[in-house]
């Protein structure tokens, strides 16, 4: 397996930020704009409206963080009502920079830990090129191949394969919307051919972890 690019990593942490912010009030701005300053985002709010803060949460774009001795790019951090969320290449830098702007703003600005559990989501985005196609995941369901092969072929009296064009996979959680359960997705490229066996990869765990499964995966297509 060939890693391609690692397409993004967003680290999404879910509690009630009222517990997070100073009790005795704060002056917003000066916040905002130590922020700005110690990850150089080159967007944020600069006349932040509270009603729009309440609805929409305040936004900072294209920043740098450094990670395991490195600068990394952190394309987006958000502040809303119910959580923080951060974008980079990694699900682990996003995670890195989440825990490293709560610890400034605590130190700095008097905010407190949250007393709620934080629920951490992750979604990571690789993309890869196999050996083999995924169709290979299928070797044992030669019957339905065939039988699919068959009906599709029959309107234009053509004789091509097979190709699974996308993995779709995800935990049987009833208490949660089809939407929102930790999901696995792994999807031909379209603008690439088919031979390539180049395929996008979406995954509710941390990019490495993301890797690690696509590896295993791929061992399984071998005969």
């Amino acid at each position: 397996m060939e890693i391609v690019s690692l397409e993004s990593g967003r680290a999404t942490w879910l509690f009630p930020t009222e517990e997070f912010s100073p009790l005795g009030g704060s002056d917003e701005m000066a916040i905002i704009r130590a922020i700005a300053d110690r990850y150089k985002f080159k967007t944020y709010p600069e006349k932040p409206n509270r009603e729009e803060v309440v609805k929409s949460g305040l936004k900072f774009q294209t920043g740098v963080f450094e990670f395991e001795g490195k600068r990394s790019g952190i394309a987006e951090f958000g502040y809303y009502s119910d959580g923080l969320v951060a974008l980079s290449n990694t699900t682990e830098h996003s995670s890195t920079f989440l825990e490293d702007v709560m610890d400034f703003a605590i130190r700095n600005f008097d905010f407190r830990r949250p007393r709620s559990e934080i629920q951490k989501v992750l979604i990571s985005i690789v993309t890869v090129e196999f050996e083999k196609s995924i169709a290979h995941i299928l070797a044992q369901q030669a019957a339905l191949l065939s039988l699919v092969r068959d009906y599709l072929n029959a309107p234009q009296k053509t004789t091509h394969d097979v190709e699974v064009m996308r993995l779709d996979l995800a935990l049987d959680d009833s208490t949660a919307a089809s939407n929102a359960r930790p999901k696995l997705i792994i999807e031909a490229r379209g603008t690439v051919p088919l031979g390539r066996k180049r395929y996008y990869s979406n995954a509710a765990v941390h990019t490495n972890a993301h890797i690690q499964m696509l590896a295993k995966i791929e061992a399984l297509m071998s005969p």
